[in-house]
């Protein structure tokens, strides 16, 4: 009824103002355009206005020329190294400095015989004592440092007698910590085959004395 009166008024005005009335078709689509919009008032829920958009306005806009299309897949966190500095780390390596003759002349000596000869040379101040500790602490490091690449002669005995000094350097080092005297004495032993293993394994000719001259 609204629909009709709203027709009637309207060809009356265009009537009275001298314009030509709506046809018979325009009519159809203005009355089929009114029903749609009273069907979404009475389809949107209470307190909410239909939206008036049509689909395609609702639709992202277009890439332009020379622009690539949005992902919708968000960007993931960036990783904590770079590759370059990933690159930077990997070139840092271990690198020997001094010769095998120097690592035996410059640290096992001195640190071994400290072991060695603790009962002549007992440690008789705190001074003293934390000395001895580190004494101990660098035999334990060395045999690490005779693992490593460019000193370890092969991957099985060696780095098996190389672990018979950290070992000894290691008890060593909590003895000290500990000034334990008796348990360091009983190192001894230890200690010592740990470089005696070692040099009869790799150094030729080891405990056999000079070669004697058969000409002689």
């Amino acid at each position: 009824m609204r629909t009709l009166a709203w027709f009637l008024l309207t060809g009356a005005f265009l009537t009275v103002a001298g314009l030509p009335s709506p046809s018979a078709s325009g009519r159809q689509a203005a009355t089929s355009a009114t029903s749609a919009r009273q069907s979404r008032l009475l389809a949107a829920p209470a307190g909410q206005a239909p939206s008036s958009a049509s689909p395609a306005s609702q639709q992202p806009p277009p890439a332009t020329a020379g622009q690539p299309p949005s992902s919708a897949t968000p960007a993931g966190p960036p990783p904590s190294l770079t590759t370059s500095a990933r690159q930077e780390a990997g070139t840092i390596a271990p690198r020997i400095i001094g010769t095998m003759s120097e690592l035996m002349v410059e640290i096992v000596y001195p640190t071994s015989d400290a072991i060695l000869y603790i009962e002549t040379r007992t440690p008789t101040n705190d001074v003293e004592w934390n000395e001895l500790q580190g004494k101990a602490l660098m035999l334990a490091e060395v045999g690490n440092l005779l693992m490593m690449p460019g000193r370890a002669r092969d991957q099985g005995r060696w780095l098996e007698d190389a672990k018979l000094m950290r070992d000894a350097g290691a008890a060593a080092f909590r003895a000290a910590k500990n000034k334990d005297v008796a348990a360091l004495a009983e190192l001894n032993e230890q200690v010592y085959v740990s470089c005696t293993t070692c040099h009869q394994h790799y150094r030729s000719n080891y405990g056999r004395g000079r070669p004697v001259d058969p000409a002689r």
